[in-house]
């Protein structure tokens, strides 16, 4: 193979001995190299030179590569070892002529940059020609590649490989800024405005709505007295005697557990007088099954039947619409502590779903399920004795089952809080009042608190017993606001209470309160 090399002369070539020596070295190995002197002078080298200089020891580098790619390539065809070897002792005398060149000291002139060159070229030949020849399956398409090859005798475009590096390659440029890219960054862009400004809605509205709750819902801080007499206790049909528990009836009739005249009393809309549904209407107590000793609290299904806490007998009892004599469907009227047994129950409440009743079990700090005509409860809340952890209650007294989240709505009147526990749950949360048990006065304490309520909007109605006054709690909020009395003030005039004990909401958002130590009910409206 003959390869062409152009040379210009340099001043580094200082005679023509040396120039004819390397001619000779290169005749050698059948290489032609063809001097062509010009007489002017070559300025300094300049950066363009480095750059190519650098390029060409890189290629030295990958020729010298390609020849081992070959030489294990040959090892490997065994078979073909006659018709390759004229190429593998080609190839192996390229290697030695390279290392000597890779081993001698690099030389400066032009003369040596382009000696090295070709030998890189006439080796990336050679190693393409092996690569060529591993594709193909036959000995003859092998051996007339090899002999084409090593008969064709090219002169390498060097204006080609000079400009090789400075010609930009568009072939992969990608086009950033296409139709489909941009549609889609307008789609992301407006889905996620979407979803922000939707989340902004649902949290403005929430605050606004829990903010507007006052504003909508206001009551008349004078009361109107709408069973008993004021500072007057009897057991006459118009008079009360320490009223405690409340209730009211689809049609807005209004039951009073008259604690003292041991009685549950009956005011329909309107009527200034009570009927007695449970007890003896002269207020004598007993513990025979027509009689009650201090009821203290009362529910009334969609039936007109009346569910009591018969205190101090240890039970609770039912008595239907009309009836005389009442029956016990909890605790069996001794004192005790196993699950159907109770200890001094306050509280009552009832699923209008399934008819299940939770009790106030208070002198066990419990709460107790009984289910639909069982005859022994479960303990739903509580039970690990008398504290302050959320394990445990402290003399729980009133109740109010809130359908929406299947729990508990429990005045914990040892801790001064509200708190909830969720059915089937092991500790409650608080809702209101003190986590630490502490009494207080201001918007966010509780005094002894004993009754609580719900209505539909998740407001929640706290008697604040010790303060003497309603507290109420918009939804989720733990700051309370007084709808009824005046804080730590007691007096039984129409704008104030005196130890008041259950509260109760018509179907009009009407306030109806026990002011048991006044011994009336009073009726705050809703306006």
């Amino acid at each position: 193979m003959s390869v062409h090399v152009h040379v210009r002369d340099h001043p580094s070539v200082s005679n023509i001995q040396s120039m004819n020596t390397l001619n000779n070295q290169l005749s050698s190995q059948s290489t032609h190299v063809h001097v062509v002197k010009r007489d002017r002078h070559c300025r300094r080298r300049s950066h363009k030179h480095l750059y190519h200089h650098n390029q060409l020891i890189r290629k030295e580098t990958q020729a010298t590569n390609n020849i081992k790619e070959s030489i294990a390539f040959q090892k490997n065809l065994n078979s073909d070892s006659t018709i390759l070897s004229t190429s593998y002792r080609q190839n192996e005398s390229n290697k030695s002529l390279i290392s000597r060149t890779k081993t001698a000291k690099r030389p400066t002139s032009v003369l040596s940059i382009l000696q090295r060159r070709s030998l890189s070229i006439y080796s990336n030949q050679n190693s393409r020609h092996y690569k060529d020849s591993k594709d193909n399956s036959t000995k003859e398409t092998i051996e007339s590649k090899i002999t084409n090859r090593s008969e064709t005798n090219e002169r390498p475009d060097w204006t080609s490989f000079e400009n090789r590096h400075h010609r930009k390659d568009n072939s992969n440029k990608k086009n950033k800024c296409s139709w489909q890219r941009i549609i889609i960054s307008v789609a992301i862009g407006l889905v996620l405005s979407i979803a922000i400004a939707v989340t902004l809605g649902v949290l403005l509205t929430k605050s606004k709505a829990t903010t507007n709750t006052m504003s909508v819902l206001r009551w008349n801080p004078t009361a109107i007295t709408i069973a008993g007499s004021t500072g007057q206790k009897g057991n006459a049909s118009n008079l009360l005697y320490v009223p405690f528990g409340l209730a009211l009836d689809s049609s807005n009739a209004l039951y009073i557990a008259d604690g003292f005249n041991n009685r549950v009393q009956k005011y329909s809309s309107g009527q200034s007088f009570g009927v007695t549904v449970a007890g003896q209407a002269n207020g004598s107590w007993n513990s025979t099954s027509s009689y009650l000793y201090f009821p203290s609290d009362v529910t009334v299904d969609s039936n007109d039947n009346v569910y009591v806490t018969d205190t101090f007998n240890y039970r609770l009892q039912l008595w239907t619409g009309g009836s005389s004599t009442g029956t016990s469907v909890a605790g069996t009227g001794i004192s005790g502590s196993t699950n159907n047994m109770l200890s001094i129950v306050y509280g009552v409440t009832r699923d209008p779903n399934s008819g299940t009743l939770y009790i106030s079990d208070t002198g066990n700090h419990r709460v107790m399920r009984y289910l639909s005509g069982a005859s022994s409860g479960t303990v739903i809340a509580g039970g690990n004795g008398a504290g302050l952890s959320i394990t445990q209650l402290s003399n729980p007294i009133g109740l109010c089952f809130d359908s929406s989240t299947n729990s508990l709505l429990i005045a914990n009147y040892g801790a001064n809080n509200i708190v909830r526990w969720i059915i089937g749950a092991q500790n409650w949360t608080l809702v209101a009042g003190n986590l630490n048990g502490s009494s207080g006065m201001t918007s966010n304490e509780l005094n002894q608190p004993t009754d609580v309520t719900l209505d539909s909007m998740g407001n929640i109605y706290v008697v604040d017993m010790g303060n003497n006054r309603i507290q109420f709690f918009s939804y989720d909020q733990s700051n309370g606001t007084t709808i009824a009395g005046v804080t730590a003030s007691n007096g039984n005039d129409s704008i104030l209470l005196n130890n008041p004990y259950s509260v109760a909401l018509d179907n009009q958002f009407n306030l109806y309160v026990a002011d048991t130590y006044n011994h009336r009910v009073q009726k705050f409206l809703q306006y």
